[in-house]
């Protein structure tokens, strides 16, 4: 397949279109061209913070956290009764980066990455239907299963800032400076 090709059935991808995600995971050139796709969502994402530091290291970034997040999909799909492989997987949803490159917009391209993400999140539902044979209540479980996880941990890190920030505020004295001057005048 050419890269008009690959371009064209990742867009297909993202619209749910089972014959472009069935193709892409089938197609042996499917890796690379995925490789090349997070890497420019790697590049666009620096290039819209106008960050050139950002725009070398974040293609790597980029590819190596699809990598992981693969493997946690392919690895719950499995507990779920999941046939499909990991490359097939990942031959798909890396192509779903291509929603990415929408953050190489300057100033809102980061809006656009969050739409992105989360329409890549919702995309990732009939990907995993469809390369693993799962019925659509798992292929959501398997997806929601490491966003609760997240959010939850994101919940107890700011949680746990909040609680030892007060404490340090109030062991420097600067909760109890405060107070006392907002008493006494």
């Amino acid at each position: 397949m050419s890269l008009a090709s690959h371009l064209k059935d990742a867009f297909g991808a993202v619209t749910f279109d089972t014959a472009s995600i069935k193709r892409l995971a089938k197609d042996k050139t499917s890796f690379g061209y995925g490789i090349m796709i997070l890497a420019l969502a790697g590049v666009a994402s620096g290039l819209g913070l106008l960050n050139l530091w950002l725009a070398v290291i974040m293609p790597f970034v980029a590819v190596l956290l699809t990598f992981i997040g693969v493997g946690v999909l392919h690895a719950l799909s499995l507990l779920f009764g999941g046939k499909g492989r990991y490359r097939e997987l990942f031959h798909v949803l890396s192509h779903t980066a291509v929603l990415n490159w929408s953050l190489a917009v300057p100033f809102i391209g980061f809006l656009f990455g969050i739409i992105a993400n989360i329409w890549r999140l919702i995309a990732a539902v009939p990907i995993i239907q469809e390369v693993h044979k799962l019925p659509r209540d798992k292929a959501v479980a398997v997806v929601l299963i490491p966003v609760a996880i997240i959010i939850s941990l994101l919940f107890i890190a700011i949680y746990f800032m909040l609680v030892f920030g007060l404490i340090f505020l109030g062991a420097s004295g600067f909760l109890g400076n405060l107070t006392a001057a907002n008493l006494s005048g």
